[in-house]
């Protein structure tokens, strides 16, 4: 299949929606589809030889250009896609994100099948939370003007699907398809003694961890309070953060007498130079060692599209604590592959970690249970299930 991807999204930037568009769009190329991911210039300059598909940049500064003049810079890079089109006439074209990059392509290319995945920020709006591109009126009105001329959506949890149709698109025409892990990379079994020592985390204790940007959505101010709880039942353990603005929750940590069970650290993302060629693994394999040092994931979040933690914890075997907050609730079984508190919560999440720490053997029954959940995570199994999707869509734009 001869597969166009876009987004104005990619590296060297990281985020969640990177990691997913490099896991997917390699697992597409494994599987011998002919890949072309159109991104930003920087991507092209920096990644264009280091992966297994083809990278052709958009107009350079293009970011700036969405910024200060949206509607020339979407024009501009709707001409470059038809441009690229006329030449290597793709199948179909898989849009990541639906603002910018979505309402660029719901403006050209009519007659060839677009399908497009939503990742949460770009779809989900909760004015509570100051979170949603949708929050600005006119911003607003272009997402909901791009969903509906798409042919298929991805939507990566029920929330988004609810969303979606909030804004007129036919369930029909939505395809839940999750966000997943490069599973075997996280499964595999190093020795946890040498990556405590790696990580200075004390052998003799249980470690927890929590990954990812500390934003007001992930519940990361609750964390201090909810160790506090955890420490007063006289419970020893390790926490450790990792993530952009950890140090946020220094004070309060002080504050409660914590520095010694909870440590923050900056996040693990950018991989390094090895023998002069960059090494391009995403999640970076500093944050699996990380994963497989530990024994419980803890994520309290009162918001997610689908988060890339709760596959990559359960690839990793943890006994996992979050919430029902949308997206969370998706991904884990309350009591068959991790616990699940109420969002917001802090007494209730706290109980759920004593019942681990106290337990340790339920905990290993729930990690070896959500490690078997493969089939549903794994990256390669979700390209495929896109793989049917794009065909179904190709085949009825051709009727």
């Amino acid at each position: 299949m001869n597969i166009g991807c876009f987004s104005t999204m990619f590296f060297p930037s990281v985020g969640g929606a990177e990691v997913c568009i490099y896991n997917l769009l390699s697992c597409l190329s494994k599987r011998g589809h002919d890949v072309t991911l159109y991104a930003p210039f920087i991507s092209w300059i920096k990644l264009r030889n280091r992966v297994s598909f083809r990278i052709i940049p958009i107009q350079p500064k293009s970011d700036w250009w969405y910024r200060k003049y949206p509607e020339m810079g979407a024009f501009l890079t709707g001409k470059i896609l038809e441009f690229h089109q006329a030449r290597r006439k793709h199948e179909v074209f898989h849009v990541q994100i639906t603002y910018p990059s979505g309402y660029i392509i719901s403006k050209v290319l009519p007659k060839v099948p677009k399908v497009l995945t939503c990742q949460g920020v770009d779809i989900q709006k909760r004015p509570e939370l100051d979170y949603g591109l949708r929050l600005d009126p006119v911003v607003d009105e272009k997402i909901a003007r791009a969903v509906n001329v798409m042919d298929a959506i991805g939507a990566i949890s029920k929330d988004i699907k609810q969303e979606l149709m909030g804004l007129g698109v036919p369930a029909e025409k939505i395809e839940l398809i999750p966000n997943g892990a490069p599973w075997d990379r996280f499964s595999s079994k190093p020795d946890v003694k040498e990556l405590r020592e790696h990580f200075n985390l004390p052998l003799d204790l249980p470690v927890i961890i929590t990954t990812g940007r500390n934003h007001p959505k992930k519940g990361y101010h609750l964390i201090p309070g909810i160790a506090r709880t955890v420490a007063d039942q006289g419970l020893d353990f390790r926490w450790l953060i990792v993530g952009a603005e950890t140090s946020k929750l220094a004070e309060e940590i002080k504050k409660l007498g914590l520095e010694e069970k909870v440590i923050l650290r900056e996040s693990i993302w950018i991989s390094r130079e090895s023998e002069g060629k960059m090494s391009l693994e995403f999640p970076d394999p500093e944050l699996v060692k990380l994963y497989q040092s530990a024994d419980i994931y803890a994520f309290p979040s009162l918001l997610e599209g689908l988060p890339l933690v709760l596959p990559e914890a359960m690839a990793a075997g943890l006994a996992i604590v979050t919430t029902n907050a949308p997206g969370c609730d998706d991904v884990i079984e309350d009591g068959v592959t991790g616990l699940i508190a109420k969002a917001g919560a802090a007494g209730d999440f706290a109980e759920k970690l004593i019942k681990l720490l106290k337990n340790p053997d339920f905990g290993r029954k729930l990690g070896d249970s959500a490690a078997t959940r493969k089939e549903l995570y794994d990256w390669d199994a979700l390209a495929g299930r896109y793989e049917k999707l794009f065909g179904k869509v190709i085949a009825e734009k051709r009727k």
